[in-house]
């Protein structure tokens, strides 16, 4: 009965670490529960999604003229018009 309890903790602890990375908690609860202690691991090296990341947000430039935030790829600022 132990090992239950075990177990089913060990899948409420791999769905932890999957929704702190903006991935799907049933999912990771599910692979918590069949395969242990080896889905926290997987877990633990699976990537954030790259929609959820913050630091993915906070990535921009800053145009020279106007201050304002671009996107690191543009080549022109939105905002003044000016080729950075």
């Amino acid at each position: 009965m132990i090992y239950l309890f075990a177990w089913v903790a060990v899948g409420v602890c791999s769905a932890a670490i999957a929704a702190y990375k903006g991935r799907n908690i049933f999912l990771w609860l599910a692979l918590g529960v069949l395969l242990g202690p080896l889905s926290m691991i997987v877990a633990g090296f699976v990537l954030s999604d790259p929609k959820d990341d913050p630091a993915a947000a906070l990535a921009h430039r800053i145009c020279p003229y106007c201050s304002n935030r671009l996107h690191p790829s543009a080549k022109m600022c939105k905002f003044c018009k000016r080729f950075v």
